[in-house]
């Protein structure tokens, strides 16, 4: 009977196979992790556009009326006029409030809404400001942040006043909403000076998305944001003067 001989690698031939491995791994790894970066960024600008048609239903059903980015009194805290903790607001997103022991409102479902960003790490807590202002953790999953100037009190030269679409003239340039995260005094919204400035963040390849007042989401880099009170009539913010 004959033996059949049944050949194995030998050890230049496996060192060969695994280089070409590790060859196509080094290749394929970078593009996997782009278009994955791609992707999660897709569902952001849906995010945003979606929360662009709930602001554009509250807008119609209130007049012309924005919702107060953050209507804060001069004790520093928070009511239900807050945008992401306004009742009606978040109706026209289809989200269910969370509420405390007494019924109050204390923030979006924490998981699985319109307001996370999925490339947001910890859409649970607050940003982190060492040293006095540590992360804190939310009752409620947060990733946009307003234009402050829809109505902001108590910061800096603000006096609290509503707006109204009607106030701005080029919607297509103005910022509503874009990616960023805020702290525990400055929870949701971005603002061309003081500490809300630093609310950014561009989680998106070194980019933020940013929904306009028109509903188109377009992303940009950090020097394409007007920043600082010298840009405050910038169309990007929309701020009325003097």
């Amino acid at each position: 009977m004959r033996r059949v001989r049944i050949r194995g690698f030998t050890i230049v031939e496996l060192l060969v196979v695994i280089s070409i491995i590790s060859m196509l791994l080094a290749i394929l790894i970078p593009s996997l992790i782009s278009a994955r970066q791609r992707g999660r960024s897709i569902v952001c600008t849906a995010n945003l556009r979606s929360i662009g048609f709930a602001l554009e239903m509250y807008v119609d059903g209130n007049n012309g009326w924005f919702p107060p980015a953050e209507p804060r009194d001069k004790d520093d805290v928070a009511g239900q006029d807050n945008w992401y903790l306004n009742p009606e607001l978040m109706t026209c997103m289809n989200i269910a409030p969370r509420l405390d022991a007494n019924g109050l409102i204390v923030g979006p479902s924490a998981e699985g809404t319109i307001l996370i960003c999925p490339s947001h790490l910890r859409p649970g807590f607050t940003r982190d400001v060492p040293p006095d202002y540590p992360a804190k953790q939310r009752p409620y999953a947060l990733s946009y942040m307003m234009n402050g100037t829809l109505r902001l009190s108590n910061r800096g030269s603000k006096t609290g006043s509503y707006r109204r679409i009607s106030e701005f003239r080029r919607p297509c340039k103005t910022l509503a909403l874009c990616d960023g995260n805020g702290y525990e005094r400055a929870r949701g919204i971005v603002f061309y000076e003081a500490c809300p400035i630093h609310n950014f963040e561009y989680r998106h390849r070194h980019k933020i998305n940013v929904l306009y007042l028109d509903k188109h989401v377009d992303s940009l880099k950090k020097n394409d944001v007007p920043m600082g009170r010298k840009n405050r009539y910038e169309y990007f913010w929309s701020e009325k003067k003097k």
